[in-house]
């Protein structure tokens, strides 16, 4: 074989297809992992509280709120509002309030359960919420 070396080529190789021509071929495609797409689903789907323990006891929440329902929440806050601003809100889940932070375009960027969002808004004043000091959660009604 002239202009090659062993195994390397000292010359570049051309391809038989013009540049426009694809090739297609069919085959089997095998996911590897198919937990982790499965989990990915499951945390868009949910939005989990962003506590990171640092009010009490140093352990992230394991609360959480279906995503759609916090948006859909979002949506009607800016609505109302009629302004497009990043901020704070309220909103209600099973007779719970929680709080999230939601984005002019739409998002919601966390969320707060309704243990850490009053821990939040007590800590904001200086004091410890009911919930907190008798270790019973305070449900708030919607």
């Amino acid at each position: 074989m002239q202009g090659t070396t062993g195994m390397h080529a000292t010359e570049p190789q051309q391809s038989s297809l013009p540049d426009h021509e694809t090739v297609e071929r069919t085959g089997v495609v095998v996911e590897l992992n198919p937990q982790a797409r499965l989990r990915e689903r499951r945390e868009e789907q949910s939005l989990r509280c962003v506590s990171s323990g640092y009010l009490a006891g140093g352990c992230s929440c394991q609360s959480s709120v279906p995503a759609p329902l916090a948006r859909a929440a979002w949506a009607s806050e800016l609505e109302l509002e009629g302004n497009d601003e990043d901020r704070l809100f309220h909103f209600a889940w099973r007779g719970e309030v929680w709080l999230a932070f939601g984005l002019a375009g739409g998002e919601i960027r966390g969320v707060y359960c309704p243990t850490h969002r009053a821990a939040r808004e007590a800590h904001a004043v200086g004091r410890r919420p009911r919930s907190m000091t008798s270790g019973a959660a305070v449900a708030v009604g919607a």
